[in-house]
């Protein structure tokens, strides 16, 4: 019995050091904080920060197709990166936007295609709300071989946010009919938050006495006819 459990306990152990634990990661900006996890980099790899923008520099982030004959040969290449962002007090988070991205692609052979798809969404925290903005097409450079740069529309978050979560989203897809080659990489990225100060008491208060002053005007006009 004795021996059983020793046993048992040597198994659970093994199964226990061969999990890789999740280990929280911090950031911090000039006006913003962002956390993540280590365990879901995928090929995005780990992210800097500098001011209140993150960036990445992807080292295998790459869809690649070698292939001769007849057919059709396509590799996708997809990953996806999330973080939460929180602003630093007196400060409310006001956009979010993938400012720039960029890589190479090959393509060899009359049918080579190379493709580009993503997003980014945000969801303000608390709540269930996911703003979308749709990576554009990428502008390719002229020619069989060169570089690829994209970006995507700003999302303005709602007003009085603190905190949000961000997924950013990436395909990279290489396609070929019949003999050739293709490749697409992705090389690097930054995506930007822009954040807004949080109105001084006595700015709520002259707002408030605006409120009431137009609603007075109003009233009184209304009294005259």
């Amino acid at each position: 019995m004795f021996e059983f459990r020793s046993i048992l306990a040597a198994v659970v152990l093994a199964g226990a050091t061969s999990v890789a634990v999740a280990v929280p990661v911090t950031l911090v900006g000039t006006n913003i904080v962002v956390t993540y996890d280590d365990s879901t980099l995928g090929l995005f790899g780990a992210p800097t920060i500098s001011g209140d923008s993150l960036s990445w520099a992807p080292a295998s982030f790459a869809a690649v197709v070698n292939r001769t004959g007849a057919g059709v040969g396509v590799n996708n290449a997809t990953s996806t990166f999330a973080f939460t962002v929180t602003a630093m007090p007196g400060w409310f988070l006001n956009t979010a936007s993938l400012v720039s991205e960029s890589g190479s692609f090959s393509k060899s052979g009359a049918n080579a295609a190379v493709f580009v798809f993503g997003d980014l969404k945000a969801t303000p925290l608390p709540g269930t709300s996911v703003f979308t903005s749709t990576i554009g097409a990428p502008t390719f450079t002229p020619g069989l071989t060169g570089t690829w740069t994209a970006s995507a529309p700003v999302i303005n978050l709602a007003p009085g946010t603190t905190e949000s979560l961000i997924s950013y989203r990436d395909q990279l897809v290489a396609r070929v009919v019949g003999t050739g080659s293709a490749s697409v990489s992705k090389t690097a990225a930054t995506i930007n938050i822009a954040v807004t100060p949080v109105p001084e008491p006595s700015a709520y208060m002259m707002m408030l006495a605006g409120g009431a002053f137009v609603g007075f005007v109003a009233w009184r006009r209304r009294q005259r006819t």
